[in-house]
């Protein structure tokens, strides 16, 4: 499918069929997913791929009603780091090393960078910039996923505290940022026929010259 094809076919689905996915599908979707741009190629979020019903029966608990949690093939979401410290940014240059074939030592320049830039600030700061770096994540996931014909609904809606408590992500040093259950859409989804409403092209892009 072409991508303008598979954007217009996109949307955020109501109501989702009782098939699922494979796996390979979905494994597919994810690793699109972690392949997404990130600044410095930190990637501070984790991915939680939650498919069993009883669990999810859980979060619906902390979903404002929103039933999509419990009733899609897979829910997927992405949780974002809330602190940096030496060692998370020692891990990555060592991941950088290992993938341009040269000593973390020769990386000094940027360890010390990144840990002016994300260890020495305060948690709020960092939270914000993990934050940002998830939403990029998940523009691509939604984009891959229309790519794949995969449905999915991303949603910010939810009681925050109650999916980290639920999931335990405060003892893994994460917090949920963003939810969205994947699957393919139900046949009885008005929704899926309504007409996509956008800006135009004209509005949207201002084309600056000198």
């Amino acid at each position: 499918m072409h991508i303008l094809q598979a954007l217009n076919w996109r949307y955020p689905v109501r109501k989702f069929s009782d098939q699922v996915l494979t796996e390979q599908q979905v494994d597919t979707l994810l690793e699109a997913t972690r392949l997404s741009a990130s600044s410095y190629g930190l990637q501070p979020y984790r991915i939680l791929v939650v498919k069993s019903k009883a669990l999810r029966g859980q979060l619906l608990d902390y979903s404002h009603g929103q039933d999509k949690v419990l009733h899609s093939s897979h829910l997927l979401i992405i949780a974002s780091k809330t602190s940096a410290d030496q060692a998370f940014i020692q891990a990555h240059v060592q991941r950088v090393a290992l993938a341009r074939g040269v000593k973390s030592q020769e990386l000094a320049d940027m360890e010390a960078f990144l840990q002016h830039s994300f260890v020495d600030v305060s948690n709020r700061q960092f939270v914000e910039f993990s934050q940002q770096q998830a939403f990029v994540a998940l523009g691509n996931l939604l984009t891959s996923a229309a790519s794949m014909q995969i449905d999915t609904c991303a949603i910010t809606g939810i009681d925050i505290a109650g999916f980290d408590k639920v999931l335990g992500l405060a003892e893994k040093g994460l917090s949920t940022t963003v939810i969205c259950p994947i699957g393919i859409r139900h046949r009885d989804d008005r929704r899926a026929n309504a007409k996509k409403t956008r800006v135009s092209f004209e509005q949207m892009v201002i084309k600056v010259s000198q």
